[in-house]
Parts: C-alpha cells; sequence; structure tokens
C-alpha cells in the first residue's frame, strides 16, 4: 500500500487502503495494520479497498491472512471494494467471493454490523422491507403475504401484488409478449 489511513466510525474501525497491495512494502504495511487493529481488540472492521488500484497474490494472501487472524480473535471483517472493479473481479475470478462479506458503499457496510439480519444477503433485506411495506399498505400479516407469493410462484412465474387482492396472476411483463401469464410455463423455462 502507498498508505493507510485508520479512522472509526461509531466503534467500527476502517481501514482506507490506498495504492497497491503487492509482494514488499504494501502487504507489509497491510499486516501491520491488520495485526495493529488485533493487538487493541478491534472487533468490527471494514477493510476498504475502494482506492487500492492493484492487488497481487501477495497481497490477496495477506487480505487473507488479516481475515483469518481477525477472525480467530473473534472480529469480523468486511471488505469494500469498488463495484466491477479490478479487485472484485480479481476476488470472483480466485473465488473468495463467498469468502467475505463484500459491499459497494460504506454507509451498507457499516449499517451491515448493526443490522439484526446483516448476514442476509441485500436482495433478502429488500424483499423482507418489501412485504412488510405491502403489508402494512394491506393492513395483513407480511408473513400470509410471504405464503401467497410462494403459493403464487408455484402456480405461475408471472406475478405481481393487487393492494386489496394479494399476489395474483398477471399478463406477461416481456417485451412485445401478449400472452398470458402461463405461457412461460413449463420445463422449456425451467419450471
Amino acid at each position: 500500500m502507498t498508505k493507510s489511513e485508520v479512522r472509526e466510525i461509531d466503534g467500527i474501525t476502517i481501514i482506507d487502503c490506498i495504492g497497491q497491495i503487492t509482494l514488499g512494502l504494501g502487504s507489509s504495511r497491510l499486516r501491520e495494520c491488520v495485526g495493529k487493529q488485533v493487538r487493541e481488540g478491534k472487533k468490527k472492521i471494514i477493510l476498504n479497498l475502494s482506492e487500492t488500484g492493484y492487488v497481487d497474490a501477495s497481497g490477496i494472501g495477506e487480505i487473507v491472512s488479516g481475515f483469518t487472524q481477525l477472525s480467530n480473535s473473534g472480529a469480523e471483517l468486511k471488505l469494500l471494494v469498488k463495484k466491477g472493479g479490478g479487485i472484485e473481479s480479481l476476488l470472483q475470478t480466485i473465488k473468495l467471493i463467498p469468502v467475505f462479506e463484500i459491499y459497494h458503499e460504506e454507509t451498507e457496510a457499516l449499517i451491515s454490523f448493526n443490522s439484526r439480519d446483516a448476514r442476509l444477503s441485500r436482495t433478502t433485506r429488500e424483499t423482507i422491507e418489501t412485504l412488510q411495506r405491502l403489508a402494512e399498505e394491506d393492513n395483513t400479516d407480511p408473513w400470509a403475504l410471504l405464503e401467497k407469493l410462494i403459493k403464487a410462484e408455484d402456480e405461475t412465474r408471472h406475478v405481481e401484488y393487487v393492494p386489496g387482492k394479494g399476489f395474483v396472476r398477471s399478463k406477461c411483463k416481456r417485451q412485445g409478449c401478449s400472452e398470458s401469464a402461463n405461457a412461460h410455463t413449463g420445463p422449456r423455462y425451467g419450471n
């Protein structure tokens, strides 16, 4: 790393890695920085790689080593990367995406430490929030709506929510298609 800055927001330590994490000085700086957080007893850490231009094999090794060191000390490490950037692509290529909790926005990463459903995927959280909002609008139980959705999806892939009626079959919304909702069901369409 050319430079690293450590800051803290609401008890969450953020390590900003600026420059490259490569064999030699870059990877040793990262090792020292993570080691210091462990010695200081920090438990919630975000490794901000959004300003990191390049990471070589040694740098990846240090990130994984830091993750292991922090996990063994009871700490959580989350990564902040540029969406669609080189580091995210590298982690995907070497199949490390499932190992780390990866975020593209600092706010999301910060919130994830304090959210009761932080381990849920963003899509799952959005689905839960949508179900709760729809249930409030329709003055019904969100679990009842979820059951209706599951049942409707079993019957067809085309469903929509209609206030007062719940989830109902709908016309196909594929561009240029005038078929009914059931037109795209069956083995050819994966159901």
